[in-house]
């Protein structure tokens, strides 16, 4: 699995906005919860498209558990992150149970949690958007990441 990274910030609001409302929502993330996540703060965002044959739990397991092992998702204290499946494709109960597990892992941590999830047009692959944010150090300037 390729996973890319960018650094984003208030900046990016917009564009990350963009990003998510792609897609018709079945849950979704308003331009709010990408304020509450991004405001004040510096992160990464991070993005995968699920490769063909490959099972959509056993997708969403390696992001989860690639992401979790970053620095920004171990110290941070924002997460924003939005799944799209097509539409000829189904979410299942166990799909939810990742989902659900790496929400658990982040309990004991003081962290602002958001998600969503979006259908995308048939025929398009699954891919998985998350940002990881930590409140910037006031007076410093941008950090470099």
């Amino acid at each position: 699995m390729r996973i890319t990274e960018k650094h984003v910030n208030e900046s990016h609001l917009e564009e990350v906005y963009q990003l998510i409302q792609k897609d018709k929502s079945i849950f979704g993330i308003d331009m709010e919860d990408v304020k509450s996540v991004l405001v004040g703060k510096e992160g990464i965002l991070y993005e995968a498209y699920k490769d063909k044959g490959i099972e959509n739990g056993a997708f969403m397991e390696e992001f989860f558990d690639t992401v979790k092992k970053m620095e920004m998702a171990q110290n941070g204290t924002g997460i924003l992150f939005n799944i799209t499946m097509p539409d000829d494709d189904q979410l299942m109960m166990e799909d939810m149970e990742i989902i659900n597990c790496f929400l658990i892992s982040f309990e004991e941590k003081d962290m602002m949690i958001r998600w969503g999830l979006r259908v995308g047009e048939q025929g398009s692959r699954t891919s998985i958007l998350m940002i990881c944010t930590k409140d910037r150090l006031s007076g410093c300037g941008d950090i470099v990441l």
